[in-house]
């Protein structure tokens, strides 16, 4: 499901193109001596018990709650569990992340309808990589490097953050039950915005100065979740979630 249906519909022909193969080793359970499989060529997989230990990853070596592995899924405003490629105590289970951040050796059933969260490997050198860009997932100009849903674009030689006092953001936004658009106005003018409403799919806004509108063709339910990057040339990308109210 990762390397078909996800990897087809998640990416355009563009970002495929700089996702490059991953060699993915698959350990026994340590503990319970579980066995793993074979060992996998991928383009997108589930990470690994010894990965999510990783503390050069910005993961905590201990298996306690910890704020670096918490995932918030795209459907909820909640922290929930997710699933990882390591087997549980049996054949039949695997090891899996709480929602607060503890991970599971023991693992639960693979029936359980638990979180994916996606890893893989980006080809940097790609002229479909912008260098410079930086993607937050909140409305602060800084991101953790413990964050899993950090996504930067540097090349690994030089710091090309955007230049301080360049702040990208939404200033403002409306998204009410029962509208059928969405509204809202930038801190500054001429940027895209992309609006990704429940499970729907990324759409271009409408952009006119600092303003923006997206008009749907149904009328928003209350507590959906609204999804909205905001990206200009010279500028961090903004990235939050609203609401509805």
């Amino acid at each position: 499901w990762l390397n078909n249906d996800f990897y087809n519909d998640a990416f355009s022909d563009n970002e495929k193109a700089m996702i490059k193969d991953t060699n993915v080793g698959n350990e026994n359970n340590l503990a319970y001596g579980t066995k793993s499989g074979d060992n996998t060529k991928d383009k997108v997989y589930l990470l690994s018990l010894s990965e999510v230990f990783n503390t050069s990853y910005g993961f905590s070596c201990s298996n306690k709650n910890s704020d670096t592995r918490v995932a918030y899924p795209t459907v909820s405003t909640d922290a929930g569990t997710w699933w990882l490629r390591s087997p549980g105590s049996v054949p039949s289970s695997t090891a899996y992340v709480g929602g607060k951040g503890s991970v599971n050796n023991h693992g639960n059933s693979v029936n359980n309808a638990y979180g994916i969260r996606p890893a893989l490997h980006i080809n940097l050198s790609s002229s479909a990589w912008v260098k410079g860009e930086i993607v937050s997932t909140g409305d602060t100009s800084t991101i953790s490097t413990t964050n899993m849903q950090q996504t930067t674009s540097s090349t690994g030689d030089t710091d090309t953050a955007a230049p301080a006092g360049n702040v990208l953001k939404v200033i403002s936004i409306v998204c009410k039950k029962n509208a059928k658009k969405i509204t809202g106005k930038l801190s500054v003018s001429g940027a895209k915005v992309k609006i990704k409403v429940g499970r729907k799919p990324f759409k271009k806004a409408k952009i006119k100065g600092k303003k923006f509108t997206l008009k749907l063709s149904y009328r928003l339910k209350k507590k959906t979740n609204v999804r909205v990057k905001v990206t200009k040339s010279g500028y961090k990308a903004f990235k939050k979630k609203y609401v509805v109210k």
